[in-house]
């Protein structure tokens, strides 16, 4: 037989024991702090300065001063001295400050309550009384659910689930007034999800119904600011088909509240059709707002607007990737390749009319309508990106019909941003370019206008031809420079003519014109040049020289000049 008890280690008398009183009242002390446990503490390592009897402390590690060896032990207060228990397993205590009660399962103390495990429970009631078929019963302002962290093992979702017996069963919530029905969502009586409403619990209508099978929402009916869409006309002749085929207004509708919104959104292949009825008329349709950004339409898809004349005339539609296109109906659902782009806006037709395109400006105004276009090497729309000499600023391409496409450029204009001058604020120095296509297939710049060297004609790019020069000179060119220039003279009434020939005349004159009645010809040489002017050989000229003159003296002169008359006489004059 041992001297304590097997669970809580209480001492036992023993037989013939003396002073059996110190014995019994030491195991009496340890019921004590057993029976009934209260821990004032569990989170001191050092005992209080100035506990009283029947105080009672679970030692946390490590213990100090008369606490030193106890961990975890029961530290229990009797005539101002210390007596230690060690827990056993099942032990319960309330932990006085935290107002929780805990069990010691053999290695550590654990919350009562995670103990606890409630199955097959016939009634629960939650501040009120719970009775069939109500198992579960909560009176409550609310109810929260909410998820297991995954940091605490869950995975941090949260769902309720209603499971029927079958698709003639009933899952769904019931919404009461005193107990009388007024509203019911969910699987009523079948598998199709149910919004129910109801005035008095008695009678009920099925507001909008979603059917399992094909996702189609039948709506009974709806009220728009006073115009209502009528059941009959709303969803079509077989509702499974799952489209909207005609929404009728009573009267004229409007959105309430002023900026709510409205979305048509087909699904797949489908399209928005807005028409109407046969042999009607689209009226008073205002796209946008006076503000237009506080309504605007992002995009059209095909036939998204007809005039009132027959189905071939002109429409404006856009493509699978959102260009715009202006033509004729059934002709023209796709963008062309113009001049080896295909752009974001496109007019065609197949006469002039339809193939123009005006801009007025209509104001009291010296200002006239205007075509922009422009250049930024930003990367996003929005922002700025100054510009590199030699940028295009915009480009006119004239293209045609080559048997196989419109991508051949046959003209074009272009703007370019040039050198010489600095692009900055307010700035950019320009040039026009005007090219077209050659016989063999080259197109080839034929003009230029810019600020720098005015107007220049060409043949192409490296050779020029005409220039107009900064101090207002015509320079005639060639690839190796400038050959010829006419300088300017302020109010200059004079002037020099240069005329050719026609094959075989043999003649091109160079003459003075002009306002006055007589007008010199000057040929000034540049500083110690001279005027240099053809001669003819002695040769040539001996047989018609061999009577002028003294006999043989036209034998020394070498060469001559020769200058014809108006008569067209030739005349000779020695060069000495």
């Amino acid at each position: 037989m041992t001297d304590t008890t097997p669970r809580t280690g209480a001492p036992l008398l023993a037989a013939a024991q003396a002073q059996k009183h110190v014995t019994h009242n030491e195991a009496l002390y340890q019921f004590d702090a057993f029976l009934c446990a209260r821990f004032l503490d569990r989170d001191l390592s050092a005992p209080p300065s100035s506990p009283a009897d029947g105080d009672t402390y679970l030692v946390k590690a490590a213990g100090s001063g008369a606490w030193t060896g106890q961990d975890g032990n029961i530290a229990y207060c009797a005539d101002g001295a210390w007596r230690f228990y060690a827990p056993f397993q099942g032990l319960a205590a309330f932990v006085a400050d935290e107002s929780r009660l805990v069990v010691f399962d053999g290695t550590a103390w654990v919350d009562y309550a995670s103990l606890m495990v409630l199955q097959n429970v016939p009634l629960v009631g939650v501040n009120t009384t719970a009775s069939a078929p109500n198992l579960l019963a909560v009176q409550s302002n609310a109810v929260l659910f909410t998820d297991v962290p995954t940091g605490s093992g869950g995975s941090g979702d949260v769902r309720a689930t209603l499971s029927k017996q079958a698709a003639g069963n009933t899952a769904s919530f019931l919404f009461q007034d005193a107990f009388s029905g007024r509203a019911e969502v969910g699987l009523a009586g079948d598998d199709n999800f149910h919004f129910k409403v109801s005035p008095d619990g008695s009678s009920w209508t099925d507001a909008i119904q979603i059917a399992a099978a094909s996702g189609t929402a039948t709506i009974a009916s709806a009220d728009i600011n006073g115009g209502t869409i009528d059941g009959a006309a709303v969803g079509a002749s077989t509702p499974s088909s799952g489209a909207f085929t005609t929404l009728t207004a009573s009267a004229a509708a409007a959105l309430s509240p002023a900026n709510a919104s409205v979305t048509l959104a087909p699904t797949g292949t489908g399209t928005v059709s807005i028409a109407p009825a046969t042999a009607g008329a689209l009226n008073n349709m205002v796209i946008g707002a006076a503000t237009p950004l506080a309504a605007t339409f992002t995009s059209f898809q095909s036939n998204a607007f007809k005039d009132n004349k027959s189905a071939a005339q002109t429409t404006v539609q856009t493509d699978v990737n959102g260009r715009l296109l202006v033509g004729p109906n059934g002709g023209f659902s796709t963008a062309i390749n113009v001049g080896g782009n295909v752009g974001g806006f496109q007019i065609a037709g197949t006469n002039a009319s339809a193939n123009m395109s005006n801009i007025r400006f209509t104001a009291s105004a010296t200002s006239g309508g205007a075509m922009n276009l422009g250049h930024s090497r930003a990367a996003a729309i929005g922002s700025f990106g100054v510009l590199s000499a030699g940028d295009q600023l915009g480009v006119i391409n004239f293209a045609g019909d080559d048997g196989a496409s419109y991508s051949t450029v046959g003209a074009q204009i272009r703007g370019l941003a040039i050198a010489g001058g600095t692009i900055s604020t307010g700035i950019v120095p320009g040039q026009l370019v005007f090219a077209a296509m050659n016989p063999s297939g080259t197109l080839t710049d034929l003009c230029k206008v810019d600020s720098n060297a005015g107007l220049t004609v060409s043949t192409q790019v490296s050779t020029p031809k005409v220039t107009s020069n900064a101090a207002g000179a015509l320079d005639l060119a060639t690839s190796g420079g400038t050959q010829f220039e006419v300088a300017h003279t302020a109010s200059a009434v004079n002037y020099l003519q240069a005329t050719g020939s026609a094959s075989g005349a043999g003649t091109a004159t160079l003459a003075a014109a002009g306002g006055d009645a007589s007008i010199d010809i000057a040929l000034s040489p540049k500083g110690s040049g001279a005027v240099r002017l053809g001669t003819v050989a002695n040769g040539s000229v001996a047989t018609a020289l061999s009577s002028l003159g003294p006999t043989g003296a036209h034998t020394t002169v070498q060469e001559w000049f020769a200058v014809k008359n108006a008569s067209g006489v030739v005349r000779y004059i020695p060069a000495f």
